[in-house]
């Protein structure tokens, strides 16, 4: 969405999501958010959707990310595990299975993302010739993910079998992160509207746009929306 949102010719046709999988750990001692005053907590980086999600988890202890604690851009979600396990950081914002590797080690989740944030996380984009010139091809790919978004929520014991080998995760794991992933994802493929204009507003104020930018520039569900129809789904 950023790169489209800049005028990259790539338009969005389908999300798994429309709530982040992220959840904030942190050190044992820290066991709610006003303890993280003052100290030192990760994050992927500024203009990251995880700054966003950061920001408001913070909102909900009435704190803001650089004023009540020392903000630390760490790019990879593995490595912001490493640096909280080494003691560079006392809290980070991750998604499994990384956090459940805190846990076990004595972390504390703080909170889920999704509990009070929503964002487009994840989906498939396009170049916008793609769409135009191959929509059979397109809306085949479409009906491809909304049977295994369909089957992921129907099935979780097999979901979890997959994940597990796929991953190379332990089972407890595996169950754990298809739990938050059925928390996050998006039942049709869509998001609401209000959702993405607030996602490209945001992508808007990185390079300081200042013209406006609809959503239709960026996100076309007309595919998905046919192939919804034709699978009986709504």
């Amino acid at each position: 969405m950023r790169s489209a949102v800049r005028g990259l010719p790539l338009k969005v046709v389908i999300y798994f999501n429309g709530r982040p999988l992220h959840v904030l750990v942190a050190r044992p001692e820290l066991k709610t958010l006003p303890d993280l005053r003052r100290k030192v907590v990760g994050f992927a980086g500024y203009g990251d959707s995880t700054e966003f999600m950061l920001r408001a988890i913070l909102r909900q202890a009435g704190m803001e990310l650089e004023k009540d604690v020392q903000a630390f851009q760490v790019s990879g979600s593995g490595q912001r595990l490493q640096a909280l396990l080494s003691g560079k950081l006392d809290a980070a914002i991750v998604p499994p299975p990384f956090n459940f590797e805190a846990e076990s080690r004595g972390f504390v989740r703080l909170m889920s993302a999704a509990d009070v944030f929503e964002t487009s996380v994840s989906g498939l984009a396009l170049h916008a010739d793609t769409l135009k010139e191959k929509p059979a091809q397109v809306k085949k790919m479409l009906r491809a993910l909304l049977k295994a978004q369909r089957f992921i929520r129907s099935n979780k014991n097999e979901s979890v079998r997959v994940m597990a080998q796929w991953l190379k995760l332990e089972p407890a794991i595996a169950e754990a992160s298809y739990d938050i992933y059925i928390k996050g994802m998006s039942l049709n493929g869509m998001v609401p509207e209000r959702v993405l204009e607030s996602d490209i507003e945001r992508a808007r104020k990185e390079p300081q746009m200042r013209e406006p930018v609809p959503v239709g520039r960026v996100v076309d569900f007309g595919l998905l929306k046919e192939a919804l129809h034709e699978l009986g789904m709504k």
